[in-house]
């Protein structure tokens, strides 16, 4: 219930209470947070917020035959009985925000007994500076996530839409969100919002949610009014790296920057420099103020991105393609597809403020062969389109016999068991993120062995087939088949879930994103 506190004992370290009391109870044990005052000759009670950057949320049900009023802010209300009538033999409600060094009326008169429960939360913030990025989306109240710098991560709060957001204002940081609130049917996710793992002891009727938000943005996260929940978050620093102000050696693998495009090549820079030879790599004209790029490798699709103010003095090369950048006020994001070797113009000009992310998507996809045959008796094929040079055998994924990790391998905790490791990406590097495999309990989960790369993995498993997502997977949709992709976000150094069940047909798709300033 409350503990009460001896009256030489009481101390307040924030400030004094403004009421008139004669017993006071710690709310508390053991922790100096909220006090409840009780004025024995009026019969009133008073709670006194002794901190000053948490909200106390008071709720309290006074049994049957309590003959109390609420004062001031205080909210009442009869609890309907079974039949759903409201009389004496009814309980009462009473609901109360405690704001920090506040002082706040309770209820007058005589309860017959009574139940109290308490729930925090960092306070509405009153001064918030944005270091790095505005939230792009109206709100009422902020909340900060950490107590570090400016708060780091903000929660806003639209109280006319009821909807939640989350603001990283980080430029290194990848956030995690993790929210368990005790009713499900008083929310709705949204945007990339996901059900996480509910705590072992979780009431049914709980839910648990958990968002990813990347540097520099603002992301939906549900839709209610929940009343009670519980607020969690982990930050990860995702590792940058600044565009350097002169070439590297650079060695290229399977051709040259093409000169007819590009024809002064006077700096070179790797774009994946911690990965192969650099894999893909921005080439500056100096004399003619020409940038380009140049893919170095035969298997994948690179796409490069640059955000930059719209007030910079350059051209875009034909091709480019260009959107306004919703996170940034006066900026644009422009972006070009560089197929496998080939060399294309980006811009002209000199930008002097910019910031370039590359992606790289595997050209093909490695999809197994069906464990079993679509018919029981096939017919046979015609030995043209049967042969080895028609129909090239199928790439099968080999499990890895003994992995090597550049990092500290996967997270024991997460996947305590699993049978075999495949390499994702097996033409660079030790494989940079790694599937790990469960077969006795048919699970999946990824290893991303990298301190700088953001792996987006991709799964299409085959119609009908059971599969169960885990973790922070999300389920997508094929814009060209129209098929169910199951997605998952890899941070540097983080081993995540992925899915269980009817595991055995799949195609996989993976993609490297590596953030460059």
């Amino acid at each position: 219930m409350t503990e009460l506190v001896p009256s030489e004992a009481v101390r307040f370290a924030n400030g004094e209470p403004l009421c008139t009391y004669q017993e006071c109870y710690r709310c508390f044990d053991g922790r100096d947070i909220l006090f409840r005052l009780v004025n024995v000759e009026k019969n009133q009670w008073f709670f006194y917020n002794d901190t000053t950057d948490v909200l106390v949320h008071v709720r309290a049900v006074f049994l049957p035959g309590s003959v109390i009023r609420p004062l001031q802010r205080a909210d009442m209300r009869v609890i309907p009985g079974p039949t759903g009538v409201t009389d004496e033999t009814c309980s009462i409600e009473v609901m109360l925000d405690v704001d920090p060094g506040f002082t706040e009326s309770f209820i007058e008169g005589e309860p017959k007994g009574f139940h109290l429960n308490f729930r925090t939360e960092t306070a509405p913030a009153k001064d918030v500076v944005f270091e790095h990025h505005r939230p792009t989306v109206q709100y009422d109240k902020i909340y900060r996530c950490f107590k570090d710098g400016n708060g780091l991560l903000f929660r806003l709060v639209d109280e006319h839409a009821h909807r939640w957001f989350f603001c990283n204002d980080t430029r290194d940081m990848m956030m995690k969100v993790t929210v368990t609130f005790a009713n499900r049917a008083e929310v709705r996710p949204l945007g990339c919002t996901v059900p996480g793992l509910p705590p072992a002891d979780a009431a049914p009727e709980s839910v648990v949610y958990t968002l990813l938000i990347a540097p520099g943005c603002t992301e939906p996260f549900i839709e209610g009014n929940p009343v009670t929940y519980t607020l969690e978050f982990a930050a990860e620093p995702v590792n940058t790296s600044i565009t350097p102000t002169t070439e590297e050696p650079v060695e290229y693998l399977y051709g040259s920057p093409d000169r007819a495009i590009i024809p002064h090549q006077m700096h070179v820079f790797k774009c994946f420099k911690e990965h192969g030879n650099g894999l893909l790599f921005r080439v500056v004209d100096d004399v003619n103020t020409i940038w380009a790029f140049y893919n170095d490798t035969p298997d994948y699709v690179m796409t490069a991105n640059m955000r930059y103010p719209q007030t910079s003095d350059i051209r875009l090369a034909p091709g480019v393609q260009v959107i306004t950048d919703s996170e940034r006020e006066g900026g644009v994001i422009a972006a070009v597809e560089v197929m496998p070797l080939a060399t294309v113009p980006f811009l002209v000009g000199v930008p002097e403020q910019y910031e370039l992310t590359f992606t790289a998507t595997p050209v093909a996809t490695v999809t197994p062969p069906l464990t079993t045959p679509v018919e029981p008796n096939p017919s046979p094929l015609p030995a043209d389109a049967t042969s080895p040079a028609a129909v090239p055998p199928p790439v099968l994924p080999v499990p890895e016999e003994a992995p090597v990790y550049c990092h500290r391998g996967p997270d024991l905790a997460v996947m305590p068991h699993f049978d075999e490791v495949y390499k994702c990406f097996k033409d660079y590097g030790n494989g940079l993120v790694f599937r790990l495999v469960d077969r006795t309990q048919r699970r999946w989960a990824f290893y991303n062995d990298t301190s700088d790369v953001v792996a987006l993995v991709r799964v299409e498993f085959p119609p009908g087939a059971y599969i169960q997502p885990l973790g922070h997977t999300v389920l997508g949709r094929d814009p060209e088949t129209g098929s169910v992709l199951y997605e998952l976000r890899v941070n540097p150094l983080e081993t995540a879930l992925f899915v269980e069940g009817e595991v055995d047909i799949f195609t996989t798709k993976f993609v490297a994103e590596q953030v460059q300033t």
